[in-house]
């Protein structure tokens, strides 16, 4: 088995579209079809698809050895959930804080509204006053 149908079989097993997985690696669809129907495989290629799906390189190179590095090192989406469960309770909190201004908001604007209409109302008794004195 080829570089070539390696990759294939990567892109397949992540569940991927060849494009959305070209541009994961930064390169155009085009480029990757090449790729993919035998064309070179570049030393960037390699590395990007190294970093970023924790590839094991001597498999994508040569087809030996395991397909994932076994450092069980999450890809950058899994990261970043995983920082996301670590400060749910922070979120939450900001959330929660975000709401209640919110309402706070709405009510100040329902009392300048009411103020706004006395004011109004005030300055035409006044002008009421002025004219009939």
């Amino acid at each position: 088995m080829t570089i070539n149908q390696r990759i294939k079989d990567l892109i397949k097993s992540k569940g991927m579209t060849q494009k959305a997985f070209a541009g994961s690696i930064g390169m155009a669809p085009e480029s990757l079809s090449r790729i993919l129907a035998g064309g070179k495989v570049s030393e960037n290629v390699i590395t990007a698809i190294v970093k970023l799906y924790n590839v094991n390189r001597e498999w994508l190179e040569t087809g030996s050895d395991e397909l994932f590095n076994s450092t069980n090192k999450p890809n950058p989406p899994e990261m970043i959930t995983n920082e996301l469960k670590k400060h749910q309770t922070e979120i939450d909190d900001i959330k929660s804080r975000l709401r209640i201004i919110g309402r706070d908001m709405e009510h100040m604007y329902d009392m300048l509204n009411v103020i706004t209409e006395t004011v109004n109302r005030l300055s035409e008794m006044v002008e009421k006053k002025r004219t009939s004195a």
